[in-house]
């Protein structure tokens, strides 16, 4: 499995892979940006990407799911807009909330993973 996401999305991702690691889930994330200069090559055909987005509209992030179809990979995503864009190329997708917005901005993904 293979996670995604950008800023805030992509700190609650990389808790998410670190979760599913402790599990005996094989996980790994991969930064968006860095997935169109090579880092995509991880991504198999029987594989399943899941993209954290609080927008929805996060251009590297659009974009890396767009490419994932290419190579047959599952797509899953976490969103907190009801009309977000990459939630149309996704197979599935998630609608999650924000606790509030601002500098202790939670959503309910990242709530799960909190140690306190």
């Amino acid at each position: 499995m293979n996670i995604s996401g950008m800023g805030k999305a992509g700190f609650s991702a990389h808790r998410f892979a670190a979760v599913l690691c402790s599990t005996c889930t094989p996980a790994a994330f991969v930064h968006p940006g860095e997935a169109a200069y090579g880092d995509l090559g991880i991504i198999g055909p029987e594989d399943c990407l899941f993209a954290f987005s609080t927008s929805g509209k996060t251009r590297q992030v659009m974009e890396m799911v767009e490419l994932s179809r290419h190579l047959g990979a599952h797509k899953v995503v976490a969103v907190t807009s009801h009309q977000s864009l990459i939630r149309d190329l996704s197979a599935t997708s998630l609608l999650t909330w924000v606790k509030s917005r601002g500098a202790h901005a939670q959503s309910n993904v990242e709530s799960m993973f909190r140690a306190d």
